[in-house]
């Protein structure tokens, strides 16, 4: 259920932003040419960047360890092993359940809970600041994969109106 302006709530537009977040990535990974997924514009070994398949992976696990916090819980530390998908549509669909996932949980949280601090390696915020992260981290990637997508001679523009933030 989407969050109206007169009754939303931190929780409400924070969970609406979350699942925002994840039909723009889940979009970008979709229009992405399949062949691509697992393609990293390396310029020489020193390069750090990783595959769209990598990134999904890492917004999923980000999604799902933001939800065990936000339970009050502490999260097993994330996996060090490669991105699991076969597929554009299995990274998209990772995505997306985790986003729902943790939107389930933030619209869950009491105001109390969200005043409480957690340490992270960022410092000790609140957990109404710390839910913000998820969202913000899908939106960048976002950017990574349409700039991925420039870089092997994609052109097209695939912003289509289920993006908006409010569905």
């Amino acid at each position: 259920m989407s969050a109206t302006l007169n009754e939303t709530s931190l929780q409400g537009w924070n969970a609406d932003m979350v699942l925002h977040a994840s039909r723009m990535l889940a979009g970008a990974i979709r229009s992405t040419d399949e062949s691509k997924m697992d393609w990293v514009p390396a310029p020489d070994e020193s390069s750090k960047a990783r595959t769209i398949y990598d990134q999904a992976f890492e917004c999923a696990t980000v999604n799902r360890r933001a939800s065990v916090r936000l339970k009050g819980e502490t999260p097993n530390p994330p996996s060090e092993e490669p991105a699991p998908y076969k597929s554009k549509e299995e990274a998209a669909a990772d995505v997306e359940g985790s986003a729902r996932e943790l939107a389930a949980v933030i619209r869950s949280c009491t105001p109390e809970l969200l005043e409480q601090r957690i340490k992270t390696p960022f410092g000790e915020p609140k957990l109404a600041n710390f839910m913000v992260i998820p969202a913000a981290n899908m939106h960048y990637h976002t950017g990574v994969v349409n700039s991925y997508q420039l870089m092997y001679g994609d052109e097209s523009f695939d912003f289509k109106p289920e993006y908006m933030p409010v569905p």
